[in-house]
């Protein structure tokens, strides 16, 4: 799903941001909240630092900058 989202990003913004909020809808429904996506962002991130030993701080910031666009959208679904 990751690779998805990162091929799907720049010029298929708009389509990106409609199967994100569509994913959130499946989320939803199997019982994920709002309040679960930062844990699971803090998660995320922490094993792509252990699975890439040229993990920065860098890296970090883009990585925490992708995600909150991700749960972004995704949580769109959960206010409508």
């Amino acid at each position: 799903m990751v690779d998805s989202v990162i091929d799907m990003l720049g010029p298929n913004a708009d389509m990106l941001s409609e199967v994100l909020i569509d994913m959130g809808r499946t989320h939803n429904q199997r019982g994920v909240r709002l309040e679960h996506y930062p844990a699971f962002g803090i998660a995320l991130i922490e094993a792509f630092r252990k699975l890439d030993k040229h993990f920065t701080r860098e890296t970090e910031l883009c990585w925490r900058h992708v995600y909150l666009g991700v749960s972004s959208d995704m949580g769109k679904s959960a206010i409508q």
